[in-house]
């Protein structure tokens, strides 16, 4: 309980943050591959533990990313996490990194319970959640997709989604390529 509520509370401040503009924005050039494999080990468990298959797969011609690392990890776990949360057990979540003319792609695609078409404008709003007591059940408060939202569009990028019920779900981020 207390790592859940330190986790809302940092996700609040950070919401807070960036709507005052006071966020600290630190791009670097690293490797997506070492991003990925950390973001993957930090859920590895996790996923075993619900009988979820996580994996993963980088275009070989996406090499280097140009971003805030920080964020770009932030970014994953939220949506990692609700993929985690909205697939039951013998599920499949992937990610997918591949290189557009101008972008680097990402994608989490799940085979979870997929999200009504109606809602899919909604999803990035603030303490938005389609079913609240599931989602409340489930551990959702309605801020990461926000927050994930606000922290691809501090890097000019573009967040979305693609959904039916019981189809799973793709959440997509395209960040600029930038030298």
């Amino acid at each position: 309980s207390s790592e859940y509520l330190l986790c809302l509370i940092n996700d609040l401040l950070d919401i807070a943050k960036i709507d005052a503009e006071s966020m600290a924005f630190d791009p670097e050039n690293f490797k997506l591959d070492l991003l990925i494999k950390e973001v993957y080990a930090f859920f590895e468990n996790q996923y075993n533990k619900k009988g979820v298959l996580l994996e993963y797969t980088i275009a070989t011609n996406v090499e280097f990313i140009y971003a805030d690392r920080f964020k770009c990890k932030q970014i994953m776990i939220n949506l990692l996490s609700n993929a985690l949360k909205y697939t039951p057990g013998n599920g499949k979540v992937s990610i997918e990194v591949s290189l557009e003319p101008d972008n680097v792609l990402f994608k989490i695609i799940d085979s979870g319970i997929g999200i009504k078409k109606e809602y899919l404008e909604q999803i990035f709003t603030e303490f938005f959640q389609p079913d609240q007591s599931r989602d409340r059940a489930l551990g959702g408060t309605g801020i990461g997709l926000a927050l994930a939202k606000r922290l691809v569009e501090m890097h000019n990028g573009k967040i979305g989604v693609i959904s039916e019920p019981e189809n799973g779900s793709i959440f997509w981020f395209a960040l600029p390529m930038q030298y």
